[in-house]
This record gives structure tokens, sequence and C-alpha cells, in this order.
């Protein structure tokens, strides 16, 4: 970002004085001698020049980061990796798509016979008689609607008051008033609709006739049911069930169904690897824009002006880590992996340090070995314990446990990652136990049951390249004390500053000199006007004395 000036920075131009009595161009000897002291003053203004290339080179990159962070969290968990695609093929040619699919967790490949029998609806009545305003009277003392074993009793009178007192409830119930007649003949009557699907969901009116109902018209508000509540029920091959609403995530694992109408199909779940692939490619897209900026700005071309960037530590420790992160081991993998890196699967870092995706290759390690692939992207942890939830801050490896009994004589969880001295001591909620900041195990979360002193494991756990590259970058380009960049902006906005207000300083400085130059060399032009003006009146003095007398005043002046 670039930093605009808060005051001026340049030199007003010193007051237009002349040389007429001296003959000196005093206007010009002023002009030299304050553009000498404003040689500093530019030194300063080009740094802050300097300092908004950078900030813009830092945006630049900044920007390159977050895709790169939004394309490594398409493939930095189980869910977002997953690799299965459902579709629905209905039994009736160009039948409509009576269900859609979508993938919300991990699935296997198959098909199945499926039938919608019916949807699930929710309950509607509508009042029997119309009237003609919405303020006339509902001509009754009271009305109860009971729901799910709740009742409640309203008591107004109109039917705007009643629609009001209904919505303002808790019964989950939406009342409506509509004109079933026309402009000049309304007719208006009150809706009840249930706000959810299912026949739990169902309820009752009843109503009380008030005392004024009983004149010449009376018109008592009553009810029928116009659609009665129901649940949904489908057939999955020969297993039929029954749900409360028309999303139903609870049948095949990992697929949300979304009823849209009655009939029947087939239910095909693929796998979707043409999906991962795209986004393995988008990840190495973005990679590779990040590294061309970088390198771009770290490229030396003699006699040419350095890129904004050249040679910045911070860059490079930023280039360096992600670097190291796509063309290094996974560490922490199980033995059968098959896999411990990205070369091993077609996605290789060549001599400009971009990464190339061989599709075929991927393709094929897809095919024979999903999981395996899956845990080069994505957090993982197998062993004696369960395993929870990790971030990039943990450290991939194998990893030994131990149960001590702490102070008090409880148990106490702690781990060793092998190859490491220090036992860290896990801080437990539970059976939760959690790693605590600052340590190999920062944000890994495992779970245990029924510990005792002396039990001993291991845990296997491991880091993908995709959650690795998607918290790194999220720290890089976070705006808060943590995030690089933060930092160095702030580092250069405090120095863009700080040369603003040494430019203010020198500027009130120059502008004093000019000041002071300009009515000492005013001055110089008085004195000579005064000498100039004294020197002919002198000489016209003189010119008025006899000749003879003009020598001996010449010789007495002199």
């Amino acid at each position: 970002m670039a930093v605009t000036p808060t005051s001026g920075s340049t030199t007003p131009a010193p007051m237009q004085i002349t040389g007429l009595v001296s003959g000196l161009d005093t206007t010009s000897i002023v002009q030299k001698l304050v553009e000498l002291e404003q040689v500093p003053v530019t030194d300063l203004q080009n740094k802050q020049a300097n300092i908004n290339d950078q900030l813009s080179a830092w945006q630049t990159f900044n920007t390159k980061l977050l895709t790169l962070n939004t394309a490594s969290q398409n493939l930095n968990s189980n869910q977002s990796f997953r690799g299965t695609n459902g579709t629905f093929t209905n039994s009736v040619s160009g039948g409509a798509n009576i269900v859609s699919l979508a993938t919300i967790g991990n699935t296997g490949s198959g098909s199945y016979t499926f039938s919608v029998n019916r949807l699930a609806t929710q309950q509607k009545m509508q009042s029997t008689t119309g009237y003609s305003s919405i303020t006339d009277s509902a001509q009754i003392s009271s009305m109860t609607i009971t729901k799910a074993g709740t009742s409640q009793t309203f008591t107004q009178n109109t039917l705007q008051d009643l629609s009001n007192a209904i919505n303002s409830s808790t019964l989950g119930i939406t009342a409506s008033i509509v004109n079933g007649g026309s402009t000049t003949s309304p007719s208006y009557r009150m809706l009840l609709t249930s706000n959810d699907t299912g026949a739990a969901q169902a309820f009752s009116v009843s109503t009380v006739r008030g005392q004024n109902g009983l004149g010449a018209n009376p018109n008592p508000l009553t009810f029928s049911t116009t659609q009665a509540a129901q649940d949904a029920s489908v057939t999955l091959d020969s297993l039929t069930v029954t749900r409360s609403s028309n999303t139903i995530s609870d049948l095949l694992p990992g697929i949300s169904l979304s009823l849209s109408g009655t009939g029947s199909g087939l239910i095909t779940l693929a796998s979707d690897n043409a999906g991962i692939v795209k986004n393995v490619q988008d990840f190495a897209t973005a990679y590779n824009d990040m590294m061309d900026f970088a390198s771009t700005q770290m490229t030396y071309t003699q006699g040419q002006s350095n890129q904004p960037l050249f040679g910045n530590s911070t860059l490079m420790s930023i280039q360096q880590s992600l670097s190291g992160i796509v063309s290094g081991p996974v560490g922490g993998l199980p033995a059968n992996n098959g896999y411990t890196s990205l070369s091993q699967v077609g996605i290789t870092t060549d001599a400009n340090n971009h990464l190339t995706v061989d599709t075929g290759l991927f393709t094929q390690a897809l095919n024979s070995n999903a999981a395996g692939v899956r845990r080069l992207f994505t957090p993982n942890a197998q062993g004696t314990y369960t395993y929870v939830y990790s971030t990039g801050a943990t450290t991939s490896g194998v990893y030994d446990t131990q149960v001590v009994a702490d102070a008090k004589g409880n148990p106490s969880m702690q781990m060793r990652r092998q190859g490491t001295s220090n036992w860290i001591t896990m801080t437990q909620t539970g059976n939760a136990f959690d790693g605590p900041a600052g340590t190999d195990l920062a944000g890994f979360t495992m779970n245990a049951n029924n510990i005792k002193v002396g039990d001993t494991g291991t845990m296997n756990i491991s880091v993908g390249i995709g959650q690795q590259v998607s918290y790194r970058t999220g720290n890089y380009t976070e705006y808060s004390n943590q995030g690089a960049i933060y930092n160095v902006e702030q580092s250069l906005t405090t120095r863009y500053t700080n040369y603003q207000s040494q430019i203010d300083t020198l500027n009130m400085r120059i502008k004093k000199k000019s000041d002071d130059l300009t009515a000492k060399y005013a001055r110089l032009e008085s004195l000579l006007s005064t000498l100039k003006s004294q020197s002919s009146y002198l000489t016209s003095q003189l010119a008025t004395l006899p000749v003879s007398m003009q020598g001996r005043a010449v010789q007495r002046v002199g």
C-alpha cells in the first residue's frame, strides 16, 4: 500500500528580490543557496518512494499468497479432498430429477435403486369464512393452538392482531392473511402454516365463539386443514425409511439427499478423480505464480535498477519455507501408506522451482491408492489412541506416549517425538488431550479413554502438504501481530512516517533560511540605495560651487 505524505514536501519559492542597485542577481543567489539545503529533503523523498514501491510489491505478493491459501484449503482435509460424485438417473426416460445428491463426507462407490414414495410436508390450515377487512372482529373470545404437546391461547380480537400474536409466539407457526375475494368485494382469510415439515410438526386449532357472535350475521373464526403434515418416505434398494425432512443426510454415508418429487430411479456413486486433479492443478498454478513473483524480485540484472524486494530476508524465508514443504517428504506417515512425497504421485519440482503435474501418473496413483495420496495432503494420525485434529503447527513424526503420575498422583499423558529427548505433557479435558502451544504437538488433539499410570504406546502423526501450506500462508498473510507481511508493512509504514517528520522539519528550516536570506539581501539593496542617494546628493552639491572652490571641496571630502 502506498503511503501519501501528510504535509507538503516542497519548499516554497523565496520572495522575489532584485539587484537593481547592487547589480547582483540576488534572487538567483538565494535560490541556489536554498537548493543546497534541499538536498537532504530530496534524499528522504527518494527513500519514501522506495518504501512505496516495497509496500506495493508486498501487497502483490500478499494477494498471490492468499490465492495459494485458497487453493491449498481444497486439499487440506479429508472432506475437501474427497473424490466421490453422486448422480441420479430417473427410471422414466426424460423423467424429472426427483433427488439431488451432494457429497458431505467420505463415501465409497456403488449403485442403488431408489424411490421417493412421498415428500415431507408442512401442515397448513385455512379459515373457513371470509372477512371484509383485516381489522374485522374474528367474533371469538379465544383461539388455542396445540403443536408437539405445547398449547398457547390467544385472546386478540381482530384478524390482524391474531396474526401478529401467532407470528410472535414460539409455536413455530406462521400466520398470514390473504384476500380470497376481489378489490371491490374482499374476503380476507387467515392461513396457518407449520414452519417445519414432518408428522411430528402437526398442530390443531380450536376457537371459542365470542358473546358478540350471536348477532344478525354471526361469523366466528374457524379453520379447516388444507394440507396434512407427513414424513418423507424413500426406499433404498429394499429398505424403506421415513424422515421428517426432504433433506436426508443419514441414509447413505457421506451423501446428502435433497428430495424434490416422487418417482424412482438409480443412484450411482463413482470416483470423481477429475475434481481432485483439478484441485491439484489449481494448487500448482497458484504455487508457481507465487514463486515466479518471488524469483523476479530476487533477480539481479546488471545495469538495471533492482526490484523493490531484492535481497529481502522475509521474502526469501517465505519462499524457502514453502519450497521446502512441497519438495520434501511428509513425515509421520504409516509404514503402509505407499507414498511419502509428491514426486511419487507425479507432482515434481523443475529447475525453475515450478510444480508440474503429470495428470496420468497422478490419476493412476488415485486409482491404486487413494487413501495414500490423500494422506500426502491432509493431516492424519494413527496409533494407540484416537486421532481428532491437528493443524499446520503440529510437527509430523512418530511419537512415543507414556502415562505418568502428576504431582497429585493422577495419570498424566506425555508424548515425545522419536529422535528428541523432551517429553511433552498434554493438556487434558475429559478424554481429550491437546498439545501445548509452542511445542511439536501444538494444534494436535487426540482422545484416550481410561488411561492409567504405566500405559505406553505410539502415534504416527503426519501433517500433509495441503494443511502445511494452508497454515503457513494463513500465518504469513493474516493481519495480526503474528503475520510476517503485516509486520514488515508496519515497519515500512513507520519508517515512511519518520521520514515525513524529518522532511517537515527540514522544510521549516529551509523556509526560515530562505526568508532570512531574502531579508538580508533586501536590507543590502536598501543600504546601497541609501548610499547611492547620498553620493548623488553630494555630487549635485559640489556641482553648484564655484570652480575655484570645487577642487578644495573635493580635497576636503577626500
